[in-house]
């Protein structure tokens, strides 16, 4: 996450095609070296902001819910 930019799961990225989905938990900044790997070889992704959203999104329903 920013500012440690210059980092990512050491794994083989030789490996992933377009058969893989990567998803990745941060946000900041949206498309980290990790996605920006996996894209390049093809594959789907998913960044944080959709964590993030989803969330939110919950935490909107539990703290507006009347029955809790």
């Amino acid at each position: 996450m920013f500012p440690d930019t210059d980092s990512s799961p050491e794994i083989d990225y030789n490996q992933l095609n377009d058969n893989h989905i990567l998803f990745d938990l941060v946000y900041n900044p949206e498309i980290t070296l990790f996605l920006k790997m996996g894209q390049e070889r093809g594959c789907k992704i998913i960044t944080g902001l959709k964590m993030l959203h989803s969330q939110a999104e919950r935490s909107w329903e539990i703290w507006n819910d009347n029955d809790l």
